[in-house]
């Protein structure tokens, strides 16, 4: 008992020291000879390149007094000059608000007899009802729901730079933003369902108002907890992101997403951790099983101070399993070549790694219940479903993709602390899921939801058409 306590405080001491899993503490005798050493330049230092501003405004600056196959300028010079296929190019940066303001001064004329008023028209293109335009509206929920940043601090910055935005404006615009982008919404979940891999996980919320309805609540069974759940969906080479804040467990989420599937399909590949909730019982799951090895590994990891030679005998062995799936990345295997070269390559790795396992179980040399024999236990219960990868194309060995997914959501957390309502939490979400979905395509998230809001009408007629990764295509054909 002495030493199993030892262990978890070792692991709570290791959530502050250790930033990575992967990367061990520094030898302090060698820190000495590493003063004298020069410091290694990182990859990617320097300027940041032209070609990365991908939203800079182009201006073409020409030589007038130039022309293609003309004299060289130069009196000395008897050459001729050509025009370069590739300009130079000069950056410069220039500052602004996060929403500016314009001012329209009409002139006006009264007639003295009649009372009439005769004002001058506003420019071609600006209308008077809509005081916010659609890439306003988008900027301020790019600001709340992406970046995080507070509302009030929001109203604070701009009042400073006099171009007032009060917090419940904010709101308002927010939610006309999440009114106009539904159809393409429901668009994408019901194109989720359809996915042939699912990473799901969970991350705790606050909901104030399911707060306030567990303290009335008399009886235990009557309160409910708050989740956040992230699910990546791989479908048509597409990465479909959602986010679903509420009162459901990840599974219960991922089970009301696969009623929307299409019968005829195969069966989906879910990969989560070991957590009941993510599995629930008496819910017709209908997907294969994968079971993440990086938490596996994570046990072996945590107790490693401990028992170097055995838990180095399992990371190692890991190591190299991870090391002949980022070769099949590399090389652009197909799932069925990738699965072919793990079980070349992996499935003698693996098989070892279990025999050792047994091994150290039967032959008592290892306590079960110790927290070695717990990290095995762990393994060889789920055997099959960490392997996954070895009897199923396609299955991945992880499930860091929604875990790396799952960071926005805590970042959005920290800063803005809770939501208010349901109703705001499932707004928040319906955004942040769209959002993150152009990110991963590689879209511009300002252009995507402008676009969205300013073609509110046609999006509900045709909201397939105005998925992250076919918009531009559709905007291109309306405007030919």
């Amino acid at each position: 008992q002495i030493k199993e306590s030892t262990y978890s405080t070792a692991r709570l001491r290791a959530l502050f020291r250790r930033k990575s899993e992967k990367k061990a503490a520094p030898d302090k005798s060698s820190l000495s000879s590493s003063k004298n050493k020069k410091p290694k330049k990182k990859k990617g230092h320097g300027r940041t390149k032209s070609e990365d501003y991908t939203a800079a405004k182009n201006i073409e600056c020409k030589r007038e007094d130039l022309t293609h196959g003309a004299a060289c300028p130069d009196d000395e010079c008897d050459g001729s000059v050509y025009r370069q296929s590739d300009p130079g190019n000069i950056i410069r940066i220039s500052g602004g608000s996060l929403v500016s303001a314009t001012r329209y001064k009409l002139e006006r004329y009264r007639c003295n007899l009649c009372n009439t008023v005769f004002s001058a028209r506003l420019p071609k293109g600006v209308s008077s009802s809509e005081k916010y335009d659609a890439k306003a509206k988008a900027v301020v929920t790019l600001n709340r729901i992406q970046m995080g940043i507070p509302m009030y601090r929001q109203e604070k910055y701009q009042a400073q730079i006099g171009v007032p935005l009060p917090q419940s404006t904010q709101w308002d615009l927010i939610e006309s933003v999440a009114n106009s982008i539904s159809p393409v919404y429901d668009a994408l979940v019901k194109k989720a369902a359809q996915g042939s891999l699912f990473y799901i996980d969970d991350t705790w919320a606050r909901i104030l108002e399911v707060i306030q309805n567990n303290k009335k609540a008399s009886k235990k069974s009557e309160r409910k907890g708050m989740h956040t759940t992230g699910i990546i969906s791989e479908v048509d080479s597409h990465r479909i992101i959602l986010f679903l804040s509420g009162t459901k467990h990840a599974g219960k989420n991922l089970n009301d997403l696969l009623k929307l599937r299409y019968p005829d399909l195969d069966l989906p590949l879910q990969m989560n951790d070991a957590l009941s909730c993510n599995n629930p019982k008496g819910l017709p799951l209908k997907t294969i099983i994968c079971h993440c090895m990086a938490h596996g590994r994570r046990k072996f990891v945590e107790i490693a101070h401990y028992f170097p030679d055995i838990c180095d005998a399992v990371i190692n062995a890991l190591s190299k399993v991870y090391k002949n799936d980022a070769f099949c990345k590399e090389e652009n295997f197909n799932p069925k070549e990738r699965l072919k070269y793990h079980q070349k390559n992996s499935l003698a790795v693996m098989k070892k790694l279990k025999r050792f396992m047994n091994k150290k179980l039967s032959c008592d040399t290892v306590e079960p219940n110790s927290s070695i024999g717990k990290a095995f236990n762990y393994w060889l219960k789920r055997w099959d479903s960490i392997t996954r990868f070895l009897t199923v194309a396609g299955a991945p060995l992880d499930n860091n993709a929604i875990e790396r997914g799952l960071k926005k959501v805590i970042l959005y957390r920290k800063t803005c602390l809770f939501f208010k309502t349901e109703k705001s939490a499932k707004i928040s979400s319906k955004l942040m899921s769209l959002i993150n979905t152009a990110i991963e395509a590689d879209i511009n998230p300002v252009d995507y939801l402008t676009a969205l809001i300013e073609h509110e009408d046609q999006i509900v007629k045709e909201p397939n058409n105005w998925l992250p990764w076919n918009y531009q295509e559709n905007l291109n054909q309306k405007a030919a």
